[in-house]
């Protein structure tokens, strides 16, 4: 790591200044966040304790913040400016790439207890009703020593005085930050591992009447950073897309109940998405077909005219859900060209009434994912590195106008070219094989 790089990262994080010195800075939250990210890029898979610590304690202090004093910051100047939430969820960020897909070799983490830590963040009938219902079927290794709970231990450590965000808030009472960035936390550091414990951590409601009034974005979230932790169960068929969806009566048959229906679109959206960074670059002719059979039923759904309030949420949530499955076609295909894909981004890029700077930056991205290298020559790797750069690249949740930046930076949309690697082509004879090494090869 290039301690001179760190440091200057370290100016922009109050935490890791000295006391009294934070105050001077005004730091917006997306200056913030871009530093934090930054520190995660820059200690990928270090597994760096101090890191590690600081990234954690950020987000529990972020959560536990005051509603009224949390907002009250430089933000306010500009509305569009990075908010609490684009911070927690680049600390969500920074904190998996440190530890990333190495959640069960963390020796010089261990007693952190990340996964309960992370676990008690989550709020929510599907977050700390399921965290607090594993947590009990499985003792965790501060429980069985006599020591504090994880929360407990940091804010006895730190202080809990949450200088940067305002009074401390132990119950999370009226928190307005979500949980976005303790799900990425979690799906990042436990990513490809298969360790089911860390995926029922995030698993989705159990109830029709809890899956109505939960927010699709969450579910949809924890969908696919569920998928990633047990990546090698991803399969890229149909049937696992609908396993995915949850067995309640009218999910999957007409007609549906209107909230149940948004539901599954980010449901299969996620799992669609989850596809796609499995099988990114490697024209997977399975992957392919499904993403395309969701991708085509998605666009009629955004298609339909709007007739009332509850048609013109289920139109915004499939428009939505289209964007992220416009990236996840092109990032199969990376590279090829492929014309049944281009063909569906060329009929969007097209339309301009009801769709928004963010569902045009989606669809223009996909193209330029789908022509990489002009065809060909560049692919998309599929390392654990890469998985988690295109998940922080195309956060499934688009921008509104072109300076929106209140939940994720749109700089970081530039991350994807860090998985681009090279494709290398060679010739060899079907029957012999024989590699052809000259340059002009008979067709």
């Amino acid at each position: 790591m290039d301690s001179s790089l760190s440091k200057i990262l370290s100016l922009h994080i109050p935490n890791l200044l000295p006391s009294g010195s934070a105050e001077m800075m005004l730091l917006s939250y997306g200056t913030q966040a871009a530093a934090m990210l930054g520190l995660g890029l820059l200690f990928m898979r270090s597994q760096n304790r101090r890191m590690a610590e600081v990234m954690l304690h950020e987000l529990l202090n972020i959560k536990r913040a005051v509603p009224d004093i949390a907002g009250g910051r430089v933000d306010d100047a500009d509305p569009a400016e990075g908010t609490a939430e684009c911070y927690s969820l680049a600390s969500g960020f920074a904190l998996g790439l440190v530890v990333l897909g190495q959640g069960l070799m963390t020796r010089t983490l261990a007693d952190l207890c990340l996964l309960d830590s992370l676990s008690e963040m989550l709020a929510g009938p599907s977050g700390s009703g399921n965290a607090a219902r594993h947590s009990s079927e499985m003792p965790s290794n501060s429980a069985m020593d006599g020591r504090a709970p994880p929360a407990e231990a940091y804010s006895m450590r730190f202080g809990a005085t949450a200088s940067m965000f305002g009074r401390s808030n132990p119950a999370g009472v009226g928190s307005r930050v979500s949980d976005l960035g303790v799900t990425a936390a979690i799906g990042l550091v436990f990513l490809g591992t298969n360790y089911k414990p860390a995926a029922q951590r995030l698993s989705l409601p159990t109830t029709p009447g809890q899956l109505k009034v939960a927010d699709p974005f969450t579910v949809l979230w924890k969908t696919l950073m569920q998928s990633l932790i047990m990546l090698d169960h991803i399969h890229p068929e149909k049937e696992w897309v609908e396993s995915m969806v949850p067995s309640f009566p009218g999910m999957h048959n007409e007609p549906r109940s209107a909230d149940l229906q948004r539901i599954r679109l980010h449901i299969v959206s996620a799992a669609c998405f989850a596809i796609a960074l499995k099988y990114a670059g490697t024209e997977d002719r399975n992957a392919h077909s499904t993403i395309l059979v969701y991708f085509d039923e998605l666009a009629s759904a955004a298609g339909r005219p709007a007739l009332g309030y509850e048609s013109s949420l289920t139109r915004s949530s499939a428009q939505l859900c289209l964007d992220i499955l416009c990236v996840s076609a092109a990032l199969v295909m990376a590279g090829s060209g492929d014309i049944e894909v281009m063909r569906r981004l060329r009929a969007l890029h097209g339309v301009s009434g009801n769709r928004s700077y963010g569902n045009h930056m989606a669809s223009h991205m996909a193209l330029g994912v789908l022509f990489l290298g002009g065809g060909a020559r560049f692919t998309v790797s599929r390392s654990n590195e890469s998985i988690a750069l295109l998940v922080i690249a195309f956060f499934p949740r688009f921008p509104q106008h072109y300076s929106d930046n209140r939940e994720h930076l749109q700089a970081w949309r530039h991350l994807w070219s860090l998985c681009v690697e090279p494709r290398c082509l060679i010739v060899r004879d079907a029957i012999t094989g024989r590699i052809y090494r000259g340059s002009n090869i008979d067709c």
